[in-house]
């Protein structure tokens, strides 16, 4: 594990690298713990229905269009089927959850 690595796992947020096609390019531990599943699995894995799934149609559509405008977004949103609150950041091709 290199310097970069061990920065981005000792960060609270879960963060996630994709292509433009929505494959996991690379993924840090709090965002295995959020998916339970290890990094290695979910490498040049799709997620673009799980991420659907825990978005939800309104802010994965925001996501979308902000991946295929290449631009930066970022916002915060209740999810009612998490019952918590989700901080979105997506800039270039990272997501970040918090």
């Amino acid at each position: 594990m290199n310097h970069a690595d061990e920065l981005l796992n000792s960060i609270d947020e879960a963060l996630i690298e994709l292509d433009y096609e929505f494959n996991v390019v690379y993924i840090n531990r709090r965002a295995e713990e959020l998916w339970q599943r290890p990094a290695k699995d979910l490498l040049k894995t799709n997620i673009r229905h799980s991420l659907f799934n825990y978005l939800g149609e309104q802010q994965f559509s925001s996501v979308a269009n902000t991946l295929a405008d290449k631009k930066k977004s970022y916002g915060a949103y209740f999810s009612r089927s998490k019952k918590k609150w989700i901080f979105l950041f997506v800039k270039n091709l990272f997501l970040i959850l918090i």
